[in-house]
């Protein structure tokens, strides 16, 4: 029998599932998102996150106890393996500038008890995240979770891809997919135009670029809804992600607020 990957995992839902975008550091603005929503664990919802926990905000040690929930999944984002890479070899002085340069202060700001419990939180919690995450609905339907994008639109082909280290920085920092269907967004609607789907999943979710709420291509759905900019989170459920990816078969994209998202944009 083939030993479990550890970067990619899978997760039965039992009820309703809901997948936020990157929260760098803001559980406010999660608790925000959540009021708005029937989101209950003791019934057995569950919520995914697309990974960035942390940086930026003012909360990241709050928004990386999330992780001790037994209702809360995650991925692990770039930032989060900056934050890993930095701790590993804290002496090098480049891992740790990158960081700090991209939101990690917060944790040099720490005092000492306070960093060893960071500490603790990032080696137990943190280090043993997923890459990919697979979650399957009651219905049956299965939706993937990466943080930026896959390297190939399959898959089936994710359990050996993501053992690769270049594919692992793929799914960590790329962009180049979503820049390059942004930039055809007003070429003509015709066939090789037109977004591909990534094929053996109903659904693919993934943060890592900021967006207006989200945008959905093919049956991509990104939601990093920009919160490091004090945008209001962007939270959505199984149902909703559904209906996207299934609404999308043209060469569109989604840049729809709901209501108390323009409500909590005009405050």
């Amino acid at each position: 029998m083939n030993a479990p990957n550890p970067l990619f995992s899978k997760v039965a839902a039992t009820r309703h599932a809901y997948f936020m975008g990157d929260l760098h550091g803001r559980y406010d603005f999660l608790e925000e998102a959540l009021a708005h929503v029937d989101f209950d664990p003791s019934q057995g919802d569950i919520l995914v996150s697309v990974g960035d926990l942390i940086d930026r905000g003012p909360d990241s040690i709050r928004c990386l106890e999330l992780l001790n929930e037994p209702w809360f999944y995650a991925v692990k984002g770039n930032h989060e393996q900056m934050a890993l890479d930095c701790l590993a070899d804290f002496d090098d002085k480049t891992a740790r500038a990158f960081w700090m340069g991209n939101g990690g202060s917060w944790y040099f700001g720490l005092d000492q008890s306070e960093r060893l419990y960071a500490n603790q939180l990032f080696a137990e919690l943190v280090d043993p995240l997923p890459l990919a995450l697979e979650i399957t609905l009651p219905e049956g339907q299965r939706i993937g979770v990466v943080h930026a994008e896959l390297p190939v639109l399959d898959w089936s082909q994710i359990g050996d891809l993501i053992s690769d280290p270049v594919n692992q920085e793929h799914v960590l920092w790329s962009r180049k997919r979503l820049g390059s269907w942004q930039r055809r967004m007003h070429e003509p609607r015709i066939a090789e135009n037109r977004p591909k789907r990534v094929e053996g999943i109903h659904a693919l979710v993934s943060g890592h670029t900021p967006v207006k709420s989200y945008e959905c291509w093919g049956n991509c759905l990104y939601i990093d809804g920009g919160v490091a900019r004090s945008n209001p989170l962007t939270l959505l459920s199984s149902d909703e992600v559904l209906q996207l990816v299934g609404a999308n078969i043209d060469l569109s994209y989604g840049n729809r607020l709901k209501a108390w998202e323009r409500e909590f944009l005009s405050q």
